[in-house]
Formats: C-alpha cells, structure tokens, sequence
C-alpha cells in the first residue's frame, strides 16, 4: 500500500526560512529512512509545509518511520551551526532524551562547519561515517555522490571519537 503523509507547521508558519533548513530537513529525512528503512517513492518539501510518498511493507513502520522523522526534526533542531563557532573546534549533537551523540560538528579555522562526524554505522562502516563539504554548506556533503568517508580516512585534525563513536 502507498501513503501520502503531510506534515504541516502551526497556523502554517515557515518551518523553513533558508536553504539551510531545507538541506537540514533533507538530512534528517536521510537519517529516518537510515534508523527505519520505508521506500520513500517521493517528496516535496516547501516553506510551511511538506509531503512524502511512501510504501511501508510492514504493520508499523509507517508510524514509526514518521514519528521518529517529525520528533527529531521538530526536537533535534541542536544540529551543528554553520558558522561561528570558535576556530579549529568541535560541536556534538545530542539525541533528545537520551544524551546519546548523533553527530560531531568540525570547525575550520574561521569557525565555519566542514564536515561532520556521525556515530552511526553506514553500509561497510561500522563504527560510523563522516562527510565533508564545503565551509558551511552541508548539503554537497550529502545525498548520491557524496561518499561516507571511513573514521580512519577523515583528516587527521577532525580528531573523531574511538570505534564505536563514543566521545
């Protein structure tokens, strides 16, 4: 079966002011089909408001699929900032509630965000994955093309966690 979910903002305010959000947005969207794996056929997200095609196979999957996307989105919104942060420096983000790290923000020497670290496992990295793009625009960083790069590939000064993605 096929579903058409909607997700619309309060009094249908902006949820997205910039093209940061919305590649923020996409990355979460990434991250959900990661933690729960539902066939997205198609998507369209605009200022106030977006849409998913979406073909869940099992009993459940929908709910948890969407749940964890507009949680972590609406909740999650600690993501690294793009930009003055102190030179040459970290960020972590946290899961809400749990305090567990879901991403390591590096900083080059002007405080601008170039990559990022994330704990998780990708296909053949367990121990997690980083990205890198350029200062302050995370979106080349991610989606087809854009390679996970091993945590024994990453520059030496992003100084990632130890395997297994503890800080």
């Amino acid at each position: 079966m096929i579903y058409h979910v909607l997700n619309r903002a309060n009094a249908r305010r902006p949820f997205f002011d910039s093209a940061t959000d919305f590649a923020a947005f996409e990355q979460v969207l990434s991250e959900a089909q990661q933690e729960y794996p539902v066939p997205l056929l198609a998507f369209c997200v605009m200022p106030n408001h977006w849409h998913l095609v979406l073909a869940p196979r099992k009993d459940g999957e929908l709910s948890r699929f969407t749940g964890w996307l507009t949680l972590t989105h609406t909740q999650g919104a600690a993501k690294p900032p793009l930009s003055g942060m102190p030179p040459n420096s970290t960020y972590v983000q946290v899961r809400p509630g749990t305090g567990q790290p879901v991403q390591y923000g590096i900083y080059n020497g002007n405080g601008q965000l170039i990559g990022h670290f994330d704990p998780k496992p990708a296909p053949g990295l367990p121990f997690g994955h980083g990205h890198q793009f350029p200062p302050g625009n995370p979106a080349p960083g991610h989606g087809p093309g854009a390679p996970h790069i091993s945590p024994d590939q990453l520059p030496w000064w992003w100084h990632p966690p130890p395997p297994g993605g503890n800080p």
